[in-house]
């Protein structure tokens, strides 16, 4: 709580959470209602409120139902988005000091807000959409562009596309794809688990005025089906990530045939393997983005391979249609950000092509890693969201190739933007406040913060969030288990499939381990405060009362996720309570009981228990090391060495297979410690 010399306004009221929806405003204007601010509910004589007024906001009126548009959360934040920056711009955010003076005789601007035709995602007939008049509403029907489905140019018999004029071309501005989680109808099956998650099939760049050629992604990223194209197993395509007609073409030979391509990083950037049919993957989550060109004009490939494809793999149960908005703006300019997110980039390349090895090992790569190190300056005082994105880049790099290194320094990095921005006092009242009026992407940095620091307290024993997720997510002073849901800025279901209770739970479980610890070195441990501490967090691990149901496909792995996370951390805490001792009736139930989650995942779509293993590796490493049955932990190390060599699997599968069996006590805690591995 901040000290008493610092007032607050009334309208910020510290006090327990409120319930499912409490953040969204339920009454007042339009304008306000898409602001989630309080509306003063006082109209003019023209209908106009005097909040939107005093902020020179064109003020949308009232309604006591909410209309079509306001329901679509994905147009509501877009328009909030631009409120806010029109806001900040005039200095009327604390923190912005506004675009500059202003000429005396010069009219402050007001954001004038105006209607457009604008069809639902969801097929319905089309409705009024409020849309800020500077720029035109990204979103197309995208149901249009599900029912377009073309072979790639050039394959025999295969029908033209679409017209350059057809409203989902790629090169409008308001095409849209489905997100992840809602492949269109006749979405082609994907390629092997080894290569992590595929970018949308129908993520389509121009090639020219008149055809379309699909996006293709690296080795064995997707797996065309017989039909349409009809291509020969193994067929091999290579096809250029063209930009938009409308920026600057590289200046330099292009084949004439496709599907070819001299690509900077070689040809394998672009090299399709069909492999196994019966993998099947969902599409990634990116709209379509510019693609980004490099300062000397050329297409930046392993920034338009980041964008297109390697985020929706480092954050695989984020909201779809979110992340692509957070992350491109950093990424799209110059800078940190950009160089860790190309380092990222090509790190995935090479383990979805090289096996059994090392990305980080290989000469080039390496230079480009030293050279973010010399680049970053670790002594900075204050870090910004850039810098706080770049060590979440170059975490996610240590992840994708094996899941150890120096990964700790930069999530402390992260860490210290996190904590900047939840004590920041001048512009919020106090953590909670923080996290739900802050911008939507330090939000999301903050909670993928949050999420890293819990799980490298299994590996480092110490959480530096612990404090602030007791304020957060403490059980005692929530009103209950809530349905899952994306408009939720404090839930971390939504973001990274692990309910509040449960993340609240890892981080109090690190604390009981340093309590313990310190303890047994000053020889006043005692087993019954030990075990009461215990009960009191065991207790709110429970299954949840009502179960949580799936609203959207996408909630499917996240509950499957928690779920899994719920029962490895019952495993996680008795064995802080009775040591590393499989034996233990307690721990040989609780491991049983984890195990029974993780075959639930097995048996689920190939979709959805691939992002689930990818997800929650804690687990089948815990259970793995403390199952006293072979044919358990024989099934858990198969799950892991399928899922290939991009990502911690394969490195948590190495760390398995080196791990003496034992009855007694497994060092489970000390190996990781040794290998610095990041349970991610």
């Amino acid at each position: 709580m901040p000290p008493a010399s610092s007032p607050k306004p009334t309208t910020k009221k510290a006090g327990a959470p409120k319930a499912k929806g409490a953040v969204r405003a339920k009454s007042g204007c339009y304008t306000c209602r898409i602001r989630r601010k309080k509306c003063d509910e006082r109209p003019d004589a023209e209908g106009r409120c005097e909040t939107c007024l005093r902020l020179r906001l064109q003020c949308l009126g009232f309604g006591a139902k909410r209309p079509d548009w306001l329901r679509e959360s994905n147009n509501v934040t877009e328009l909030r988005d631009k409120i806010k920056s029109f806001l900040a711009s005039q200095g009327m955010i604390k923190g912005h000091s506004g675009s500059g003076p202003r000429a005396a005789e010069q009219e402050p601007p007001t954001l004038h807000l105006s209607t457009q035709n604008y069809n639902e995602p969801s097929q319905s007939p089309p409705s009024q959409l409020l849309v800020l008049n500077e720029e035109g509403v990204r979103q197309g029907p995208i149901s249009n562009v599900r029912e377009w489905h073309y072979a790639p140019p050039g394959v025999p018999g295969a029908p033209a596309g679409p017209p350059a004029s057809y409203e989902g071309h790629p090169g409008h501005p308001n095409s849209i794809l489905p997100p992840v989680g809602h492949p269109s109808r006749n979405a082609p099956p994907f390629g092997a688990p080894q290569d992590g998650f595929p970018p949308e099939p129908y993520l389509l760049t121009q090639n020219n005025a008149t055809s379309l050629v699909p996006q293709w992604y690296p080795a064995n990223m997707i797996q065309h089906p017989q039909p349409p194209y009809a291509l020969p197993q193994h067929h091999l395509m290579i096809v250029p990530p063209t930009p938009p007609a409308s920026l600057p073409r590289p200046q330099q030979p292009r084949p004439t045939l496709l599907p070819t391509i001299a690509s900077r990083f070689g040809t394998s950037y672009t090299l399709n393997y069909l492999d196994e049919p019966e993998m099947l993957y969902p599409a990634s989550t990116s709209s379509p983005l510019q693609q980004p060109l490099s300062l000397d004009g050329a297409l930046d490939e392993l920034v338009s391979h980041y964008l297109n494809t390697v985020a929706a793999l480092q954050y695989q149960l984020a909201d779809p249609n979110s992340l692509p908005r957070i992350l491109s703006d950093s990424v799209e300019k110059e800078g940190v950000a950009r160089s860790a997110a190309r380092i990222l980039a090509l790190v995935h390349v090479q383990r979805s092509r090289e096996r059994r090895g090392r990305a980080l090992e290989d000469v080039q790569t390496r230079k480009q890693c030293d050279e973010i190190y010399n680049m970053f300056s670790f002594a900075k005082k204050h870090y910004d969201d850039d810098d706080a994105l770049a060590a979440l880049n170059i975490i996610s790099t240590f992840l994708f190739d094996g899941g150890n290194g120096d990964w700790s320094r930069w999530l402390s990095v992260a860490s210290s933007y996190s904590s900047s921005i939840l004590q920041d006092r001048d512009r919020f009242y106090d953590f909670r406040d923080a996290l739900i009026s802050s911008t939507d992407k330090e939000r999301f940095i903050i909670k993928t913060t949050f999420w890293f620091d819990v799980l490298a307290s299994v590996t480092l024993m110490e959480s530096n969030f612990a404090t602030v997720i007791e304020e957060l997510y403490n059980p005692s002073n929530q009103s209950g288990v809530s349905d899952i849901t994306d408009e939720d800025p404090l839930s971390m279901l939504s973001i990274m499939g692990c309910e509040n209770r449960i993340v609240w739970a890892f981080a109090k479980i690190s604390q009981l381990d340093k309590w313990k610890r310190k303890r047994e070195k000053s020889g006043s441990l005692s087993i019954v405060e030990l075990s009461r501490k215990a009960n009191d967090i065991e207790m709110f691990l429970a299954p949840p009362n009502p179960p949580l149901v799936p609203r959207t496909k996408e909630d499917v792995p996240r509950l499957l996720a928690s779920e899994v996370f719920r029962t490895s951390a019952i495993v996680y805490l008795r064995t802080i309570v009775s040591g590393d001792h499989p034996l233990v009736p307690e721990i040989s139930e609780a491991v049983a009981a984890a195990v029974t989650s993780l075959e639930r995942v097995a048996s689920a779509e190939p979709q959805v228990k691939h992002v689930v293993v990818r997800s929650t590796v804690f687990a089948y490493y815990i259970c793995a090391a403390l199952t006293t049955k072979q044919n358990k932990r024989d099934f858990l190390l198969k799950e892991l060495d399928g899922e290939g060599e991009v990502g911690n699997c394969r490195g948590i599968f190495n760390l398995l297979q080196q791990m003496p069996v034992k009855s007694k006590e497994v060092p489970w805690r000390s190996k990781l410690q040794d290998a610095m591995m990041l349970l991610v």
